[in-house]
């Protein structure tokens, strides 16, 4: 997880921002510098909570290293919004699948712990690599994006993005999870086509050499990349809101769930890095 009231920090993945020391968020402010949190106590906070699983993240060189695209995406916020305190959180797990009851929990387990008045979301890679049909990756998707919808939250979906395999039941599979993100209507849900901006097969080999570190993961370089495409993206939704609030909404909403349409996570023993071991999502009604 990566907390920052102006600026990134890491701490271990299990601690919650608020079992942090208060004397973390302590800093100094010298002339020319920006104000620390004491000193911009006036400004109206904007939390953001960026949350999936490696390419959250920001792993690279095998786990070596790892550099969030929420560190891009802090400083222009802070650019673009300097009457704005913005606090971001980031939690992602590498290897997490969106169709398991851990990315459920960690992620319950976040809007749980303290209010945020954006979720960015980022989810699918995995479960497209295992085999889990893209029905139940999306309908996992849309259970996920009620947790914070459910607490307040504004949510920003993100699609899949491409990597350096060419398969086509993979294309396949991943256009139709990208469709469904698109064209999935709620209040205060949003997307982002992060698949467009984030090109592998198009880019010259210099630039997939400076961009993409496995083919899967991006290098630091690569995830400053797509923190300023999603900026873009979340900067653009703001200023139209600010703008006009009601032209900025979702036109249509979608039906509030059932109740004995809840999504129940079961998880199947074995290794999600073994495709031949997949997941099932059931619908509790299905089983009665």
């Amino acid at each position: 997880i990566r907390i920052s009231p102006s600026r990134s920090r890491t701490s271990h993945p299990h601690i919650k921002p608020t079992q942090l020391s208060p004397s973390a968020f302590l800093s100094t402010h010298t002339p020319g510098s920006p104000p620390g949190p004491l000193a911009a106590m006036a400004r109206t906070p904007l939390t953001v909570l960026c949350f999936g699983d490696s390419l959250t993240s920001g792993y690279h060189n095998y786990g070596l290293g790892e550099q969030p695209y929420s560190e891009v995406l802090i400083d222009r916020l802070e650019a673009a919004l300097p009457e704005r305190e913005v606090q971001v959180v980031t939690s992602g797990v590498p290897g997490d699948l969106a169709s398991l009851q851990a990315f459920r929990r960690r992620l319950k387990g976040e809007c749980e712990s303290r209010s945020y008045d954006w979720v960015i979301m980022l989810g699918g890679t995995n479960d497209l690599g295992s085999l889990v049909p893209v029905h139940r990756i999306l309908a996992a998707l849309e259970a996920n994006w009620d947790i914070p919808l459910a607490n307040g939250s504004k949510l920003l979906a993100l699609t899949v993005p491409e990597c350096h395999a060419r398969l086509e039941w993979l294309d396949d599979n991943r256009r139709h999870l990208n469709s469904g993100i698109l064209a999935h209507k709620q209040p205060n849900f949003y997307a982002f086509d992060l698949l467009p901006k984030i090109q592998y097969h198009s880019l010259s080999k210099q630039d997939r050499d400076t961009y993409w570190d496995d083919g899967v993961h991006l290098t630091g370089d690569g995830y400053d990349w797509m923190g300023g495409h999603i900026a873009d993206a979340l900067l653009q939704i703001l200023s139209q809101e600010e703008k006009s609030p009601e032209a900025a909404k979702p036109k249509t909403r979608r039906p509030p769930a059932k109740k004995d349409d809840e999504q129940a996570f079961d998880e199947e023993a074995g290794s999600p890095n073994h495709i031949s071991q997949g997941y099932v999502v059931v619908r509790k009604k299905d089983l009665d």
